[in-house]
């Protein structure tokens, strides 16, 4: 069955590539040999011709053969009724949010003591940030049914991973977890499957570099990607040019370790997961509506506080 769709494509192509031979071809320059043997009342004339036309009529055969076959999934066609039955009932259990699940377990890193999360997405992109959280000293723990615990490092407490951090499929992990390293003084080196190295990562590293973090990357600032980290980070004032809730949260989570405040600017608002999960940790940020736009104030090095988390279900 999944050769179909390419058997389909040849035979179209050959009946293309062999059309003068029976239609004269799209110009009527010369008689096909359907038409020749009409007129000459033989058969198809010349053995190359002869040859074509019946490599032709087996592909055909063959597609027909093949469709008859494997279009049901069985030997001949199954059949099927459909009835009026009695009302579904059930519960089904709607699988956490996966922005949230990405936040709940980095934030959870970054505080000091143990963060409790129910109802964690366990989807192998929020899997991967629980282990890149791991690499840099967190402990992350699966109790299992969604429930987990993470037992967090502090703001400015992540250590250097020995190992590169492989996120996967996740932009929204390698972005906020770049932010979340970026200002302190430690070196690591992240990559992903082939779809995430494909995207480039500039629009993330070019306001992390205000901070004093550096990247190297491939060219076009892809995976994969080291980052070195601010020795003595810098509190920067940054708009986002084009709206992006990933950019405005790297940003966001870099400035927790750099001095002073650090200052996101956006035109058009994007969502708020960052901006509330940081206040309920205790950060202090203030957001404002301004004629520039959404204006929101983070003062760094605070010291957040463990939180007890369910993740709402996506909707």
């Amino acid at each position: 069955r999944a050769l179909m769709p390419l058997m389909l494509k040849v035979t179209i192509f050959m009946g293309l590539s062999f059309a003068p031979l029976w239609r004269g071809g799209p110009w009527r320059a010369r008689a096909g040999p359907l038409e020749r043997s009409r007129a000459s009342g033989g058969s198809i004339s010349g053995p190359k011709e002869a040859r074509r036309w019946t490599l032709l009529r087996g592909w055909a055969k063959r597609l027909r053969d093949f469709a008859e076959v494997n279009m049901s999934g069985h030997g001949a066609p199954v059949p099927m009724t459909s009835r009026k039955c009695a009302m579904l009932k059930g519960v089904a259990n709607v699988p956490g949010d996966k922005s949230i699940s990405h936040r709940s377990l980095i934030l959870g890193a970054l505080s000091v003591g143990e963060t409790r999360i129910s109802g964690l997405l366990e989807g192998e992109d929020v899997i991967d940030t629980a282990k890149a959280m791991r690499a840099f000293g967190a402990e992350v723990e699966d109790l299992g049914g969604g429930e987990w615990r993470v037992h967090g490092v502090g703001v400015g407490g992540f250590a250097e991973p020995s190992q590169v951090i492989d996120c996967g499929n996740s932009g929204t992990g390698v972005r906020l977890i770049m932010g979340t390293m970026a200002t302190s003084p430690i070196t690591a080196t992240f990559t992903g499957d082939a779809s995430l190295c494909s995207r480039p990562m500039g629009r993330v590293t070019d306001p992390l570099a205000l901070f004093g973090a550096r990247a190297y990357g491939r060219t076009g600032g892809r995976l994969p990607m080291t980052i070195v980290g601010a020795k003595d980070p810098v509190p920067v004032t940054y708009a986002v040019p084009v709206p992006s809730a990933q950019v405005k949260s790297a940003v966001l989570l870099a400035g927790l370790n750099a001095p002073g405040k650090t200052v996101v600017i956006e035109k058009e608002a994007t969502r708020d997961h960052t901006e509330r999960m940081l206040a309920g940790f205790g950060a202090e940020i203030v957001v404002e509506t301004t004629p520039e736009g959404r204006v929101i104030t983070l003062t760094g090095q605070p010291e957040l506080k463990p939180q007890d988390i369910v993740v709402p279900r996506d909707p």
